[in-house]
């Protein structure tokens, strides 16, 4: 048993994989961070032209799938080395996303979220059961009664 934990400590290829899992581990950490500030920029673009940017779309996407090779590559799910030992990931970003402005249908979108925010609640009255009417009146009789030191 020593002598397999020995062998297994002395192989190059698992110090090898271990220091790929440490720069992959800072690489993700700067990426997260790059995918918060593409966040923000996402949202300021959509609230000053009322469209998200699309070259920024593809750009997050592609950086979304790096996070998720470099955790296949960190989870033991994968040997295959995320870039820059591979190809930069080029994924398709969703075009009928909500968020680009397609003209028309980006004011459909909008109407639709406007209409279900007009949906009027009908107000029922509350359902209250024949037992729960006598126990109220017996406690309205009984607060009466300390309220009124003659009866």
């Amino acid at each position: 048993m020593q002598q397999q934990t020995r062998d297994r400590l002395s192989n190059p290829s698992l110090w090898k994989r271990a220091l790929y899992m440490l720069i992959f581990s800072i690489i993700r950490a700067l990426a997260e961070g790059v995918v918060t500030l593409v966040a923000i920029f996402q949202f300021i673009t959509l609230l000053v032209t009322g469209s998200a940017n699309e070259p920024l779309l593809k750009f997050g996407t592609n950086l979304s799938a790096y996070i998720y090779q470099i955790m296949q590559f960190l989870t033991f799910n994968t040997e295959e080395y995320a870039f820059p030992f591979s190809d930069w990931p080029d994924e398709q970003y969703d075009i009928n996303n909500c968020w680009i402005d397609q003209g028309d249908e980006f004011e459909e979108v909008d109407a639709e979220y406007e209409e279900e925010e007009d949906v009027e609640v009908e107000e029922t009255e509350p359902v209250v059961s024949e037992q729960a009417d006598a126990d109220k009146s017996e406690s309205d009789e009984q607060g009466s009664k300390d309220a009124d030191p003659k009866a």
